[in-house]
């Protein structure tokens, strides 16, 4: 992973040394896959988040989805060209909020059912909340 954020970082010309400290952390989502260690089920969420570290230029957190049958933890897993694309986006929309061109947080509103279950969620805090609706939630379409 590091050798993506590093290359990506590369082509759009930020250097590690470069990043601002208060926008060196970026919240990507995008489709994650999940495979239960315990139970062997598997499912995917197209709401699947990681915190990037531009400044350290690794994964910070991958936030988990519990199994909907035995409730174990997982991490997601994502192909190669998603992991790219989230990394892209968390670069642009740092660009963005260093030059204060961002357009604030937008929150998802899905049509019909939401991206996942919040009470799965690690990051809606195992129900408390929804992670897509978060005001610090970044979405593609706030670029």
């Amino acid at each position: 992973m590091a050798r993506i954020i590093r290359e990506c970082m590369k082509e759009e010309g930020l250097d590690r040394q470069d990043v601002q400290k208060k926008y060196k952390i970026q919240s990507v989502h995008d489709h994650g896959t999940y495979q239960c260690r315990r139970c062997g089920h598997s499912w995917s969420s197209y709401h699947s988040c990681l915190t990037l570290d531009l400044q350290q230029q690794r994964i910070a957190r991958r936030w988990r989805q519990k199994c909907d049958r035995c409730k174990k933890i997982e991490s997601p897993w994502f192909h190669q060209n998603v992991l790219e694309d989230m990394v892209e986006y968390g670069i642009r929309r740092y660009f963005k909020l260093v030059k204060g061109t961002l357009n604030g947080s937008v929150a998802i509103k899905p049509k019909g059912k939401p991206p996942h279950r919040s009470d799965l969620c690690e990051r809606c805090g195992f129900g408390k909340r929804q992670c897509w609706i978060s005001r610090n939630n970044s979405s593609h379409s706030d670029l």
